[in-house]
C-alpha cells in the first residue's frame, strides 16, 4: 500500500468487517475474516479502504486546483497478498493459475499475489477445498 497509508477498513455487502493491521519494513498488513464461516458453494467480496495523508503526494502553492485520480495518475498497490487460512483436514481441489498452496504448523495457506493494482481494479481469487 502507499507510504503513509493509515485507517485500512473493509465492508462487505452487509456492512463494515473486522481488521487487524500493522506495518512492517514498510510493508502494511491487513488481515480480514469474513463474517461468517464459508460453506460449500460460498462467494465472499468484500472492498478494502485505507487513506494517505494528502501533503505527501499533493504540493499546494497557493493556487486552487482540483485534482482527480485517473488510471495514469502513479497512485496504485505496490503489491497485494492475499493469503487464505483454510480449516484444519482441508485439501484444494483447484486453485486459480498462479495462486499457490503452503503447509506448514499453522495449517494450509491459499497464497495470491498481484502488482501494480489501479485503485479501480477488481481482484478475485478462485478456490475450491473440501
Amino acid at each position: 500500500v502507499l507510504d503513509g497509508a493509515t485507517n485500512i477498513q473493509a465492508r462487505d455487502k452487509v456492512g463494515p468487517l473486522d481488521v487487524d493491521s500493522n506495518s512492517s519494513d514498510g510493508n502494511l498488513f491487513a488481515w480480514i475474516e469474513p463474517r461468517l464461516a464459508l460453506l460449500n458453494g460460498s462467494k465472499w467480496e468484500f472492498t478494502i479502504f485505507y487513506w494517505v495523508e494528502e501533503s505527501l503526494y499533493v504540493n499546494r502553492n497557493g493556487n486552487r486546483d482540483l485534482d482527480f485520480i485517473t488510471p495514469i495518475f502513479p497512485l496504485f498497490v505496490e503489491t497485494l497478498q492475499m493469503r487464505i487460512v483454510l480449516p484444519d483436514g482441508s485439501e484444494v481441489i483447484e486453485l486459480m493459475e498462479g495462486a499457490r498452496v503452503h503447509e506448514d504448523d499453522q495449517g494450509i495457506h491459499v497464497i495470491q499475489s498481484y502488482e501494480n493494482i489501479l485503485p479501480s481494479e477488481q481482484k478475485n481469487v478462485n478456490l475450491i477445498y473440501e
